[in-house]
């Protein structure tokens, strides 16, 4: 069962690029609540400490093209847009990630750590959008 659910979790992982480039907006809905797990707070704080969140971040980024990022905290809140060039600001790698928590070890098994998959999918991502730029004639964008 653990090694189905990781090897979906790897194929959704895969295919984060793939998502993002279809896009045109990307909803962060990151509402006040307790972890059902590990009984912590969440919010929108917590959303942009994690690593696969930042990712996503990154992502949007990194779009060959544009995409808006919309913000809702909350049923009582107005959602609003923030700049994809937060980004810059918040390393993937360096963001929190639950393999990491759990020390590589889950159900009597260990796990890889998420961070060397994150960058994998980050470098796809970063070499996509320098061919982009390089077909768009926009050499500013290009730096490798």
């Amino acid at each position: 069962m653990l090694w189905q659910g990781l090897e979906s979790a790897c194929v959704a992982v895969d295919s984060i690029p793939a998502y993002v480039e279809r896009s045109s907006l990307l909803l962060v809905l990151v509402p006040v609540c307790m972890h059902v797990d590990r009984h912590q707070m969440c919010n929108f704080s917590t959303w942009r400490q994690r690593g696969w969140c930042r990712l996503e971040l990154a992502a949007a980024f990194l779009k060959c093209g544009t995409l808006h990022v919309m913000v809702c905290d909350g049923e009582e809140s107005m959602p609003y847009i923030i700049r994809p060039l937060e980004a810059l600001r918040l390393s993937c790698g360096k963001g929190s990630f639950s393999c990491c928590q759990k020390d590589h070890f889950v159900d009597g098994v260990d796990i890889a750590c998420d961070k060397a998959k994150v960058r994998a999918v980050f470098e796809t991502m970063i070499h996509n959008r320098a061919l982009y730029a390089e077909e768009r004639g926009e050499v500013d964008h290009m730096r490798r």
